[in-house]
């Protein structure tokens, strides 16, 4: 499954089409809520999840279901996987801290959604701790 974010928090996931499905069904599961949020029907292969509607501190999954005819039982495509707000593409979650590209190939760190410091400053702080644990 491949997904697009769009410039206005608008991230498009797309799918492949499963031969005579009829419908799919979106699921969306917001994990801090500890509940199911979204149960979206569409006859296409896309969807579009807004995260202007989101607080971005959140963790959001999401699943994709289908069905063969009218009335028809729901089928899991996969398991639940998870979604990653824009304007970050999440490289690593580490013991709840984020690494996270920004614009011009940098990359920052970021915890519950706050930038803490850039990799640079990050590498600069280790190299002080470094040195004075070698008293040097």
């Amino acid at each position: 499954m491949a997904d697009k974010v769009e410039q206005t928090g608008i991230q498009t996931i797309t799918w492949e089409e499963v031969r005579g499905a009829f419908q799919y069904r979106f699921i969306i599961r917001d994990d801090k809520l500890e509940k199911i949020t979204n149960k979206d029907v569409t006859n296409e292969t896309t969807y579009q999840f807004d995260w202007n509607e989101r607080n971005l501190e959140h963790k959001i999954r999401y699943r994709i279901q289908y069905r063969k005819e009218q009335g028809g039982e729901w089928l899991d495509m996969e398991n639940y996987q998870y979604l990653h707000p824009p304007g970050s593409s999440i490289l690593r979650t580490l013991v709840g801290t984020t690494i996270t590209s920004e614009p011009g190939g940098k990359i920052a760190i970021t915890k519950s959604g706050h930038r803490e410091y850039s990799i640079e400053k990050w590498v600069e702080l280790d190299e002080e701790n470094k040195i004075r644990k070698e008293g040097v």
